[in-house]
């Protein structure tokens, strides 16, 4: 199942990072993997702060940066809603088991998928690809682990979670 992108899609970005780190050649082995793909918005609404610190990372950081989006399992559109856990990255597999992870929380009463790290809460916006072993998905935000981005980043959560509903009286 493809999806056909728009211009706000587009992956230039995070394609450029996951070729130039060569993380494109680890996923052309038999495993199966999840990707959770910022689209190029993404990084352009990054706050400042973060941004500078993107720009200023090396190459293993940018490595380590683009696994953090990588799950080593196969999570197709009719399973991703429902997977309600923290889930470990390649990057935790590279870095430490309880470091790096991605939580995907249960949908409650929205049809979004969301992933989120410490820092940031990103909707899941399309499935890019899904064929097995692997399912990409274009994701609305960068997903900043807080172990390369420090709390310093924190987004405020006002800035991704809807106004809470008005009270009953």
């Amino acid at each position: 199942m493809i999806s056909q992108p728009t211009a706000v899609d587009s992956f230039k970005i995070a394609a450029g990072i996951i070729s130039s780190v060569q993380i494109d050649i680890e996923l052309t082995s038999q495993s199966v993997f999840t990707l959770f793909v910022p689209v190029d918005a993404a990084f352009k609404q990054l706050p400042n702060s973060a941004s500078s610190k993107f720009h200023s990372l090396n190459v293993y950081a940018r490595y380590i940066f683009m696994k953090a989006h990588i799950v080593r399992r196969y999570y197709p559109p009719r399973v991703l809603p429902s997977v309600n856990k923290m889930l470990p990255t390649l990057a935790s597999e590279e870095m430490g088991t309880t470091m790096y992870l991605l939580n995907i929380p249960a949908l409650g009463g929205s049809s979004a998928v969301t992933i989120s790290t410490t820092i940031v809460e990103a909707v899941v916006n399309r499935t890019v690809y899904s064929q097995h072993p692997i399912v990409i998905y274009a994701a609305s935000m960068v997903l900043l682990p807080i172990e390369i981005f420090g709390s310093d980043h924190l987004v405020p959560p006002t800035l991704f979670r809807s106004p809470p509903p008005p009270p009953r009286y």
